[in-house]
């Protein structure tokens, strides 16, 4: 029996989507057939020329709120070139809204976690000769939700959640036809390249208004992880595998304080067995502690990346955050102090933000001095507390699938701020391409800025290093460098980059 994984086109070409990945491995380790479509990288044309080359019995395509409605078209697209297949659907906004794809002709539903739920399904299809007939085998597989020819909406005893991640095989990176591509797409300008990323964790405890019960859905409310020895293998597979040289851990709560010791442990292992390899996270603002900061950083861990949301402590409990202002605050002066990089994560538009809240924000990052600020704009995704809260308040807020993108800049929720307020709030936190002279004096942005620019000549991305070198300067050396760069981009390079350099370090 063969399987197809489809990820449809989406606007984030980062990474390789590892659910799909992780789904393949483990159909692929029960001994069946399997294939990866990329749609982020391949033609539109690319889905019939597949389905028309090869017999596939079981279709599988992933979907989030944000590409709901692409994910139908391709359903579509499926039904019509290979009907005999079951369709498969899973991912968030399948979990959270089954019957919307159901309604559309779609098989079956993965609901939550499914490592374990598509093998079952693989087995039990693997035995069918007519899907019509044997349509009703589908009621031995647990953790789906399926329609019957009837119309009524089945939904299955639950699967079990995973305790030992461990036993999990690796994600099917291989299987990703353009993964060179996707390896040298950057989340922040520091990744080394061959960059990706990894998701070693699965639950979630806390209460976010704009993301549970989401989490608890798909992973539960119990933080399960992998051991430390088995992330160590991971990374040490994917730096022989594919040569990585930055991972970026996907955990949410990778620095929480139930980590400690399985932080230590896997310091310990980094430098036991000499693992070069750069790596981040994420943390929330009151789960870490200075001596869990200083062991990750000495493994490797060179920034991390804090859900700040805001300056108010308003918005802050209107999001059900469980922090204060005062934990960001003495967040990120831990990370300084330890010498971590730091990216604050801020949200703009919630309902009841008003220009002081929003100023708020703005006088915070001034003070905490992240590196880089990422932000965003409040969106209601379905299932959500916000989204349901919202619905209850009479609030209006966009619920056009295709417009509801954290990566659209378009105010998604009535607010007490315009569109036009946001955006002149977004654009005051951002922070100013760093000039030469504070890199060169700052021990941990040194570090990471000539370590950019060694890993791009390595990779041959002059392109990428001369704009690098350009952002960095100062106005001064811009002027002089421009013309520079120009002249010798395409026809010497290394003496190009030699010059920009002098005259970045003239013009300090």
């Amino acid at each position: 029996m063969n399987a197809l994984f489809i990820f449809p086109k989406d606007t984030i070409l980062f990474g390789v989507p590892l659910g799909i990945a992780n789904l393949a491995a483990c159909v692929r380790q029960a001994g069946y057939g399997v294939k990866i479509l990329d749609l982020r990288y391949e033609p539109e044309t690319k889905l019939k020329q597949e389905l028309s080359k090869h017999d596939y019995k079981l279709i599988g395509i992933y979907s989030s709120s944000e590409i709901a409605n692409v994910t139908c078209a391709i359903a579509k697209e499926v039904q019509q070139l290979n009907p005999e297949a079951f369709l498969v659907v899973g991912g968030p906004h399948a979990t959270l809204d089954p019957e919307f794809f159901l309604e559309k002709g779609v098989d079956v539903i993965l609901k939550g976690e499914s490592e374990h739920t598509i093998v079952e399904l693989c087995q039990i299809i693997n035995k069918v000769k007519d899907k019509k007939k044997e349509y009703s085998v589908l009621e031995k597989v647990k953790g789906i939700i399926w329609k019957k020819p009837t119309g009524e909406v089945i939904t299955n005893p639950p699967q079990p959640y995973i305790e030992d991640l461990d036993s999990l095989p690796f994600p099917a990176y291989d299987l990703f036809p353009n993964l060179k591509e996707s390896f040298r797409v950057n989340y922040t300008w520091t990744n080394l390249q061959p960059f990706t990323h990894v998701l070693t964790s699965r639950g979630c405890p806390y209460q976010c208004t704009f993301c549970q019960p989401v989490l608890f859905n798909m992973f539960g409310k119990t933080i399960r992880r992998m051991s430390a020895k088995r992330v160590f293998e991971l990374l040490s597979w994917l730096k022989d595998e594919y040569k990585i040289k930055e991972v970026f851990f996907q955990d949410d709560l990778l620095f929480h304080y139930s980590w400690k010791n399985w932080l230590f442990e896997w310091q310990s292992l980094v430098k036991k067995n000499d693992l070069d390899i750069r790596w981040w996270g994420q943390s929330r603002a009151n789960s870490s502690t200075k001596e869990m900061l200083e062991k990750a950083h000495s493994a490797g861990c060179y920034m991390v990346m804090v859900g700040c949301e805001s300056g108010s402590q308003k918005i802050l409990d209107y999001y059900n955050k469980q922090i204060k202002v005062q934990d960001i605050e003495n967040m990120f002066a831990t990370c300084k102090e330890v010498g971590l990089m730091t990216i604050a994560e801020i949200i703009f538009g919630a309902p009841i933000e008003t220009t002081e809240d929003a100023q708020k924000t703005v006088e915070l990052i001034k003070k905490i001095k992240p590196d880089n600020v990422f932000t965003t704009i409040l969106t209601a995704y379905p299932g959500t507390y916000l989204y349901d809260k919202l619905k209850k308040d009479n609030v209006e807020f966009e619920k056009n699938f295709d417009k509801i993108s954290r990566a659209v800049p378009t105010q998604k929720i009535q607010s007490l701020l315009t569109e036009n307020q946001i955006h002149e709030f977004q654009t005051s936190i951002i922070q100013p391409n760093p000039s030469i002279k504070y890199i060169l004096t700052r021990q941990y942005y040194r570090k990471t800025y000539t370590l950019k620019i060694k890993n791009l000549i390595e990779q041959k991305e002059f392109k990428k290093l001369g704009n690098l070198l350009l952002l960095t300067a100062t106005d001064p050396a811009i002027i002089k460098m421009r013309p520079v760069y120009r002249k010798y981009r395409e026809t010497n390079i290394m003496k190009a980059i030699g010059n920009l350099y002098r005259s970045i370090k003239t013009h300090a």
